[in-house]
């Protein structure tokens, strides 16, 4: 499992944004989120990712002010393939463990889900790619944990840049235009 903790440098190896990368209203974030990896923070902490077909699943305790968000590619891990938060099923379990092992409460625990987009005409026409797959993971999986979803922006043709304040549970979301990054 890979969880990072947020960098006090800007713009560090580490994945770290600078102040200069925010879009106009967008909370100054301290990590870059990439696909495959989980983020696990306390108070005030952000973490911004960009999805396509990706989904996040942001989790939050509110009396805890603990959150954390995971970004994974695909829904299922294949037989016989290892372990990682590149695939749905794996990427939740880890980020509820690593929240849990930090003091999180799962009763106390809610969540957002983002992501799913088909941004690939083809893929949409001819049955939705691995968007619509990934949200499912995600919804399946919370109900089966018992983890509320109190807000979603899932599926459709744009992708989605993402900030998450994981103290407080908030989200600034902002749909993506084509050729726009």
């Amino acid at each position: 499992m890979t969880v990072f903790p947020l960098a006090s440098r800007p713009g560090a190896q580490d994945g770290t944004t600078t102040r200069g990368n925010r879009e106009p209203g967008e909370p100054k974030t301290g990590a870059y989120l990439q696909p495959g990896r989980i983020f696990v923070g306390r108070g005030e902490e952000a973490v911004k990712t960009v999805l396509g077909s990706c989904v996040a699943v942001c989790l939050w305790d509110a009396e805890r002010a603990i959150g954390g968000m995971n970004h994974y590619l695909l829904p299922l891990r294949a037989r016989g393939s290892r372990s990682s938060a590149r695939f749905g099923e794996v990427a939740i379990q880890q980020l509820l463990e690593e929240l849990e092992r930090r003091g999180a409460r799962r009763n106390g625990l809610r969540a957002r889900v983002y992501g799913g987009a088909c941004v690939v005409d083809s893929l949409r026409r001819s049955g939705g790619g691995v968007g619509p797959r990934n949200i499912e993971v995600a919804e399946r999986l919370l109900d089966h944990l018992g983890i509320p979803i109190v807000a979603r922006d899932v599926g459709g043709r744009a992708g989605r840049r993402v900030v998450f304040r994981v103290g407080d549970g908030e989200v600034w979301m902002r749909h993506l235009q084509r050729g726009r990054r």
